[in-house]
C-alpha cells in the first residue's frame, strides 16, 4: 500500500465517533474541561447542553474567566479527550499557554483518545450570539 493522502479517507478506518445521543457526555470519551492543569476543574469546566444529537459549547453571562492571572478575561467551554500535567508547583503539563503557568491543581493523567496522526473530521457550525444586556 502506497502513501495515504490526507484528502484520501478510503485509507483510513473510522476509530472514534461520537454523535453525541442521550443527555449526558460519554465519560470514557470526553473530559468535560479546559487545560485544568494550569487553573482549577471548577473554573476550567464546560459548560454545554446535549440535544438532537448535537453538542452545544456555551459560555453564558454569569461565567468567570477560566485563568484570569494569566489569561486576562477569556472564559472558556472545550472539552478534551486527554490530560497530561506534571505535579503540583510544576511547568510541566499540556499546552503550556503562558511562561508563568504552574500547575496549580493535581490531575490525574488521561488518555482516552490521544491519536499522534490520522485524518480528522468535524461538523460545527460557529454562532455570534447578540450582546447580552440585561436590560434586554
Amino acid at each position: 500500500m502506497g502513501r495515504v493522502g490526507a484528502q484520501d479517507p478510503a485509507g483510513y478506518e473510522l476509530e472514534f465517533e461520537d454523535r453525541f445521543v442521550g443527555d449526558t457526555l460519554a465519560a470514557d470519551r470526553w473530559l468535560p474541561y479546559y487545560l485544568p492543569q494550569w487553573s482549577t476543574r471548577e473554573r476550567a469546566a464546560a459548560r454545554y447542553a446535549l440535544g438532537d444529537g448535537h453538542l452545544r459549547l456555551l459560555i453564558e453571562a454569569d461565567q468567570q474567566p477560566w485563568c484570569p492571572e494569566l489569561d486576562g478575561a477569556v472564559r472558556v467551554s472545550s472539552l478534551q479527550t486527554g490530560v497530561f500535567a506534571g505535579p503540583v508547583g510544576s511547568t510541566r503539563g499540556q499546552h503550556r499557554f503562558h511562561p508563568g503557568a504552574v500547575v496549580r491543581e493535581a490531575q490525574g493523567n488521561v488518555r482516552l483518545y490521544t491519536p499522534q496522526y490520522g485524518l480528522f473530521e468535524i461538523r460545527a457550525r460557529a454562532t455570534d450570539d447578540p450582546p447580552w444586556s440585561p436590560c434586554g
